[in-house]
């Protein structure tokens, strides 16, 4: 359960054992008592940071002081506490569980980590740590413009060179219904930042008219005094704008998600849909920030890094991909539909570049097994059938996307291409035998023969050799070869041989 320690919100807080339980006894860690005006305080926590030489140490400039394993311990009652602990070194921060005028400080001492003192523990040995607490300073004056409750978040940071962000949160304050706003429990320092945040208004700034922690003006705090009389100047939330953009033609995507987060991607902060013409506008606080383009047809893409700055706008466009493969050019097949003629399909275009492509030819729908190259012949069986091709699109990352192309009409039968010419041989002589040599056909053909007399079929002659008889002579005599394939145009050819039979 979060847990508000010394105006520090923690995401997670370990209780060792609630005030008033009897511990067990600790044989190895740290053990003590955090006091203030001589007595044992309760509510306290107690922040457990190991240091890690092999990890730099870094620190969230939004939320808790420290990013490594961070474990808090709540003291009891009586402000005493003892925790078991791994050998090893350790920074210590003892801050109160709610906010008041107690100051919080890091052993020994100091209001940030970086002055602090590290605490070492050894092998079954329980080292002594005790605390003393100040009570602490505070800051005060008013907001403007604010005439009803707001949304109001006051923080008071410190320069800290062991967080990423170079400062440390102390304390964090809220404001009243007018403005009015108090942070407290400050440990004396002299170079206190202070930020001011109305998320009612979206409005923002750092003392004094500032736009960043690093060029705030200092402010000195002795503790427990207080410095009234800091009245801010509230500007503008800074926006991310931008156009979200189909790759594949340039045109706006509408209904795109734009998101920002902070915190490592697990705080969402705001969420914007783009327009008609993919346009889009984030109002946001200052700082550091990740974006997610999100669309239902596109791909997501994440932009880090992008910063935020009190009244400015940053520009931030992005071209997203499909999700899935677009074909940028319909296929066409090139060729004459016709048995045994080839059929082809050119290279087609997709977007995005780089894909592989895989192809399925049909015949009146039905997909032709081993039919998978660029090009087809088509066969007997796809006569008075439409031929059709699916080119398929695939790339990693994307949904694999299929086109298809047909033939200009059905397939046609195929025309037998003669290589020869067909002759009779022999002798027009009563008793001679003729013999009938067919032509040569590409592709091959069954040959059948009818032989005729004067141009009419002679009973019986069918075969490829005729032998003349008497009712022959005087007569002129021919053969008829019919070639005939399955799938082509069936062609006949006629030799008659010069000259009566005599």
């Amino acid at each position: 359960m979060a847990r508000w320690l010394g105006g520090l919100l923690v995401a997670a807080l370990v209780v060792v054992a609630p005030a008033g339980t009897a511990r067990a006894a600790v044989t190895q860690g740290i053990q003590g008592t955090v006091t203030g005006d001589g007595h044992g305080l309760s509510g306290i926590g107690v922040w457990v940071v190991p240091v890690d030489p092999d990890t730099p140490v870094t620190g969230d400039i939004s939320y808790v002081p420290c990013d490594i394993e961070c474990d808090v311990f709540e003291a009891d009652a009586d402000g005493s506490f003892d925790i078991s602990l791994p050998v090893g070194e350790y920074w210590l921060l003892f801050a109160p569980a709610v906010r008041g005028d107690w100051a919080p400080e890091w052993w020994q001492d100091s209001p940030t980590r970086e002055g602090s003192a590290k605490v070492t523990v050894t092998a079954d040995a329980v080292t002594t740590v005790d605390a003393v607490l100040e009570h602490g300073g505070a800051v005060t004056g008013t907001l403007p413009g604010i005439t009803e409750a707001h949304d109001v978040l006051v923080e008071a940071w410190l320069p800290d060179a062991t967080m990423a962000s170079g400062f440390h949160r102390v304390a964090i304050g809220g404001a009243d219904d007018q403005g009015r706003y108090r942070v407290g429990g400050l440990p004396t320092a002299p170079g206190y930042r202070l930020h001011f945040l109305d998320r009612t208004a979206k409005r923002e700034g750092w003392w004094n008219g500032q736009k960043s922690v690093a060029t705030a003006t200092p402010l000195a705090v002795g503790a427990p005094s207080t410095v009234s009389g800091i009245d801010p100047e509230l500007a503008p939330w800074g926006v991310v704008a931008g156009r979200v953009t189909q790759a594949v033609d340039g045109s706006g995507a509408g209904l795109a998600s734009v998101t920002a987060t902070q915190g490592n991607g697990w705080t969402s902060l705001r969420t914007a849909t783009t327009d008609a013409s993919g346009h889009y506008a984030l109002q946001l606080p200052a700082g550091t920030y990740a974006l997610s383009f999100t669309h239902p047809d596109l791909r997501t893409q994440e932009v880090a890094a992008q910063v935020v700055t009190i009244g400015e706008q940053t520009t931030v466009d992005r071209a997203l991909d499909p999700k899935a493969m677009v074909n940028l050019v319909l296929p066409t097949v090139r060729g004459v539909p016709r048995v045994d003629a080839t059929l082809s399909v050119p290279q087609s275009t997709w977007f995005p570049s780089g894909a592989s492509l895989t192809y399925q030819w049909r015949s009146a729908g039905i997909a032709i097994p081993g039919a998978t190259g660029t090009t087809y012949r088509p066969r007997a069986a796809d006569v008075g059938k439409l031929v059709t091709v699916r080119i398929t699109a695939s790339k990693p990352g994307h949904t694999s996307t299929s086109a298809f192309a047909s033939a200009t009409d059905v397939v046609a039968r195929g025309v037998l291409r003669l290589g020869s010419t067909a002759v009779v041989r022999g002798t027009l002589r009563v008793g001679s035998r003729l013999v009938a040599v067919p032509p040569a056909t590409t592709p091959g053909a069954y040959r059948s023969y009818r032989w005729l007399r004067d141009g009419s079929p002679v009973r019986g002659a069918t075969s490829s050799s005729y032998r003349l008889v008497k009712a022959d002579r005087g007569r002129r005599v021919a053969v008829r070869i019919t070639l005939t394939r399955p799938g082509y145009v069936t062609r006949v050819v006629t030799v008659t041989r010069t000259g009566l039979v005599r």
